[in-house]
């Protein structure tokens, strides 16, 4: 629904949004995709922002981006849970990616699937950047832990299975220090099990086995800091 190829973009003039910068706080390449966790708002500049929620034509982004046509907002006020749009955005790309309003955790699976359809529509509109976001609606209530892991796991994944990906380089980004820290320890978790590889098939499957079961009241190892491994497991499992 509304993902128009980037040949079908016309440049425009920048809207009077003000731009702001964003530090990076943490960066880690997989493949030949850097990974990076940034601390700044959703007004950044240089950036192709991922605008999820529940509620996406609600969010701050889009009600002041005049670059956003009335037909387009419309449209991106009809999505469906799981619907992702593509609209430009000061010569740069919004997606827009419609989620679950959280409520229970088998609310993860369409989660996981509609981070998954951002990258694939990013990557098929030759995109060698996207940033995704956190809560950009008062409604968005998925726990800062699940979603880390639903997000990093889903870009580890895309990068695996997509060596050749035009993507480059995926962000998250944040202006609170709690998400930040979160998302960075998922990260670092995520990306020091691979290191071990029995362990990290072993999660990866109980993660995705845990996605595509019909019984998800609850989580079999969502337990730690992040949600995957804390690092004192890690060194057991290098030790033994």
């Amino acid at each position: 629904m509304g993902n128009d190829a980037l040949s079908s973009c016309t440049k425009k003039q920048k809207s009077s949004l003000v731009q702001r910068e964003s530090n990076i706080t943490i960066s880690r390449q997989f493949n030949s995709t850097m990974c990076s966790i940034l601390q700044g708002d959703i007004f950044v500049s240089g950036l192709n922002i991922v605008n999820c929620s529940y509620e996406p034509a609600d969010s701050l982004i889009v009600k002041q981006d005049q670059n956003i046509k009335k037909r387009q907002r419309d449209e991106i006020r009809a999505m469906h849970v799981g619907d992702v749009m593509l609209t430009e955005r000061q010569n740069l790309f919004l997606l827009h990616a419609k989620l679950p309003m959280y409520s229970e955790i088998k609310d993860l699976q369409k989660v996981y699937s509609t981070y998954e359809k951002c990258l694939e529509i990013a990557d098929e509109n030759i995109l060698s950047e996207i940033t995704f976001t956190e809560q950009n609606a008062l409604n968005f209530a998925i726990p800062k832990q699940y979603n880390a892991e639903c997000l990093i796991r889903c870009i580890i994944n895309y990068i695996s299975l997509n060596p050749q990906t035009n993507l480059k380089q995926i962000n998250f980004l944040s202006n609170d220090y709690t998400t930040i820290n979160i998302f960075k320890l998922e990260l670092d978790n995520i990306l020091e099990e691979m290191k071990l590889p029995n362990l990290a098939e072993k999660n990866r499957k109980i993660f995705f086995e845990f996605l595509n079961s019909t019984n998800c009241e609850e989580a079999p190892y969502f337990l730690s800091t992040g949600l995957t491994t804390s690092f004192a497991h890690l060194t057991e499992k290098s030790a033994e």
